[in-house]
């Protein structure tokens, strides 16, 4: 620490910077974005200092990749249900494969289905 009591850490914030931050707590990604452009500061530097502050920060969730969308197994699962039958290992099939012979059985089933 220096002569002043902070640390040398706290020299690139201002007391006003940190009311600031104190003030606009807690912190998504957007708000400390927004709050970095008002202070000249970039937004990481923002949630790195608020954290320091042991302010909450709100993480932002990832997005997904790709959709979520059925499992293998639960694919298997549902041809096995129409068709009335076991599909053991059939797991191991590509994920397109699955797919289309779950369309096909699915049609198959609705044409042979004298309900409709």
């Amino acid at each position: 620490m220096d002569t002043e009591g902070k640390s040398k850490v706290d020299a690139n914030y201002s007391t006003n910077a940190e009311a600031a931050i104190r003030a606009a707590s807690p912190f998504d990604l957007a708000g400390a974005k927004v709050l970095g452009r008002e202070l000249g500061k970039s937004y990481r530097s923002i949630i790195a200092k608020c954290k320091s502050m042991n302010l909450d920060y709100i993480v932002q969730v990832p997005a997904l990749k790709r959709p979520t969308q059925a499992t293998k197994a639960q694919i298997v699962k549902h041809i096995s249900d129409l068709t009335e039958r076991n599909f053991f290992g059939l797991e191991k099939a590509t994920m397109s494969a699955l797919v289309s012979l779950l369309d096909y059985v699915a049609t198959q089933v609705a044409q042979s289905d004298p309900a409709d």
